[in-house]
Parts: structure tokens; sequence; C-alpha cells
């Protein structure tokens, strides 16, 4: 296992560069320095992504530059008949869907100090799955309640999420790594929730990665997934085991990876004496 992290650490070494920031929606987040602007920031951009990134960016270029300086503080007063007629749609959300989306969140800012205080748990053997799916079913409750209706829609339920303890819940775990672990390229300002906790985004990339790296055969990209990859990293370092999502979803945000073997490619690769692929060529 050692052999394998000194790998990975030559991986993380090589991608954890502010210059890979831009193929990243973590990238809104640098734009603030105040750590409620970056919260919001975070919730709201690991919540819209999902689809292609260039898409994902261009969407949340429009629907960020909205808010003005200070995010938290419009998002807090919830002026939102200014921004009414200008908010973008995206995929499966309405500009409608949107605009409750953001009255909910404003609701909830107003109440709460801070969004960590949601997934905060007092029982620490809480699982981090379900302290999201908690989450979730109050966003729900207050979304219903600006909409004054007992069913959402399927775009407002798709982006908040619907409480399934069975889902990846991928947006959510990518959000936390952002907001938990104290090194490039994330923010640590959670303090309630242990880095060691915390759990991999099944985005396409970490799927397919995980298969060639033989860390999991599971085709459905559900909880156990997640707890599946997570398990392996954390046998790697159990201090850190996200350490390694942000370098190794580069390889296939950047195109890098081609799943296949590819000698300009994999002759250089710093995984290829732990990839399945390059072993097997």
């Amino acid at each position: 296992m050692k052999s394998k992290q000194k790998f990975l650490d030559l991986l993380a070494d090589k991608y954890n560069d502010k210059i890979y920031l831009k193929s990243d929606p973590i990238d809104f987040c640098y734009r603030y320095t105040n750590k409620e602007d970056i919260e919001v920031i975070g919730f709201i951009s690991a919540l819209f992504s999902y689809g292609n990134v260039l898409s994902i960016k261009k969407h949340l270029e429009i629907l960020l530059g909205l808010f003005g300086k200070s995010p938290y503080t419009f998002l807090k007063e919830g002026k939102f008949s200014e921004i009414e007629s200008k908010i973008p749609k995206y995929r499966f959300q309405t500009s409608k869907d949107i605009l409750i989306f953001l009255q909910a969140l404003s609701y909830i800012l107003k109440k709460e100090s801070s969004l960590e205080n949601l997934f905060h748990s007092n029982k620490p053997d809480t699982f981090l799955n379900e302290r999201i799916v908690n989450f979730q079913k109050y966003f729900n409750g207050i979304a219903k309640d600006v909409t004054q209706k007992k069913k959402l829609s399927y775009g407002l339920s798709f982006l908040i999420g619907s409480g399934k303890t069975k889902a990846s819940h991928k947006r959510y775990c990518m959000f936390l790594r952002w907001m938990v672990r104290d090194s490039f390229p994330d923010f640590g300002i959670y303090k309630s929730i242990s880095k060691k906790d915390l759990l991999y985004p099944t985005d396409i990339h970490i799927v397919r990665l995980s298969r060639i790296l033989g860390v999991s055969t599971r085709k459905s990209i559900d909880f156990q997934l997640a707890k599946n990859i997570s398990n392996y990293f954390q046998k790697l370092n159990p201090n850190d085991p996200l350490a390694y999502d942000f370098s190794l979803s580069r390889l296939g945000i950047l195109k890098i990876c081609k799943t296949k073997y590819v000698y300009e490619i994999c002759e250089k690769c710093e995984l290829k004496k732990i990839c399945n692929i390059y072993i097997q060529k």
C-alpha cells in the first residue's frame, strides 16, 4: 500500500497547483476572501456541478455574477426582484426553480450563521451520508414553504437532492471536501467534520479511475461505491483520504487519461505502476 501511496503522492504533487484551478468549479471560490462568501459560492457552484465542465462554468459565470461583490450579503438580504428576470436556466432547472432555490438559501442564511450548522450532528458516529440526507430533507422543506406546494418540481428536487440514503451525493461530497480539507485546493472552513470522515465525490472521472486502479469494480454509482472508494484511500492515507481527489479528477477532466494504452501518455504517467491498463498492455 505504501508503494501505491508514493505514486499517488507524485500525481498530487503535479496537479495540486493553481494553474489547474480553472478546470474545476472550485475556481469560483477563489474569487473571494471572506469565508461566508466562499461558503455560499462553494455551495451553489457544487450543486450546479453536473454535466460538462465548460457548461457548468458558463452557467455559474452568469448566475454568480448577479450577486455583486458579496454574494453572502446579497443572498442574506434577499433582494431577488433586482435579478429575477436575469436568472439563467440550466439543464433540468428553469429560472423559476433557481429563484426558489436562492430564496430558500436566503431563508437559511438568515436563520443560521453558517450552512455548517446543518451538517452538524450531536452524535459523533453519525455517518456523513446521513448528515447530507438530513440537510437535503431540511432544505426541501424550506423550498416547499417558499413554493407553498407539497411537491417540488423535478429540476428543483434534482438540484437540492431528494434525501435518498443510498445515493452517492456526489455534489455534496465535493462541497464538503472544499469546506473541510485544510490544504490545497480546499479551504478548511468547517471544523465540525473531520476530513477522515469525508466521502469521495463519485463523478464519472473518479469512477473510471477507481476501476482502472483496481479500487472498486462496483457498477452502481451509489453510496456503497463512494464508501468503497473512500475506504480504499483511507487505508493509504488515514488522516486525509481525499488528498488525491483533485489530482485524480484532473486526469479525466483534462482528458489526459484515455482509459486505454496510449504510448505517449501512459509511459509518462505517474500511476503506470499501479494502473491495470498499463500492467495489462
